[in-house]
């Protein structure tokens, strides 16, 4: 008998491997929520240790941040004290570092100067930060709990309320210059009179006869500094408020 003819099958017996499809989209999912992370302002990540745990950097107290800067640069926690860094740099951040020493007024950790009261104090602090007081819906708008992350808005500052007014007037100014005929001499009178009020009136020594409520207009005025947060002022003559 002559030797047997090989055969060889067609497809070998061994079986055959490949990656599923189904672990694409997890890899794909972890890769956008690490660029999503690294995306997000250092004010609004969330710590993931600590007694703080589970809060936005932003919302936390500036004398914990300067502990973790301090304290963490080391090993896996580096990258929080560098985090701390640029949250103490954050403009944003910088309401809630000034609305602190609002804080120790009202809580009592801060000794107010002597002979001055807490509200006085605290009106000192508005004109030294430059807060704008009389902008009640812009106060009404701050969350406190979440000031210094994007979700706890701004407090208002005098400065942008005057450049609101700035560019109004020049807005009207320009509406005058492109009117017609005589009226346009009375119309830009108009317009340099109110002018002047409003800045008399930012100086103290006159108001709209509108306003007789203030104190600068001889009424009794609400003694609130802070239109809109009375609480903040109930606390200061009502501690067990």
């Amino acid at each position: 008998m002559g030797p047997l003819p090989l055969c060889l099958p067609l497809k070998l017996p061994f079986p055959t491997f490949a990656i599923s499809p189904n672990l694409r989209p997890p890899l794909r999912f972890n890769l956008r929520n690490s660029q999503r992370a690294s995306a997000s302002p250092a004010r609004d990540r969330v710590i993931d240790f600590g007694k703080y745990k589970g809060r936005m950097l932003g919302s936390l107290p500036s004398g914990y941040l300067k502990w973790v800067s301090t304290n963490l640069r080391a090993g896996d926690t580096e990258e929080w004290a560098r985090l701390a860094d640029r949250v103490l740099a954050d403009p944003v951040y910088c309401d809630r570092i000034e609305w602190e020493a609002a804080e120790n007024i009202l809580s009592g950790n801060a000794a107010t100067s002597s002979g001055g009261s807490a509200v006085a104090e605290l009106l000192e602090i508005s004109e030294r930060f430059g807060w704008d007081n009389e902008d009640k819906i812009g106060w009404s708008k701050v969350d406190f709990g979440l000031l210094g992350t994007s979700r706890g808005g701004r407090i208002p500052r005098a400065a942008a309320r005057v450049d609101l007014n700035k560019q109004e007037e020049e807005e009207e100014v320009r509406r005058i210059e492109s009117g017609e005929g005589g009226r346009r001499g009375e119309r830009r009178d108009r317009v340099r009179a109110r002018r002047l009020r409003k800045k008399t009136s930012s100086e103290g020594t006159m108001v709209e006869d509108k306003d007789t409520s203030s104190p600068a207009a001889g009424g009794v005025g609400n003694g609130c500094p802070f239109p809109g947060r009375e609480a903040l002022f109930k606390k200061v003559l009502n501690p067990e408020y």
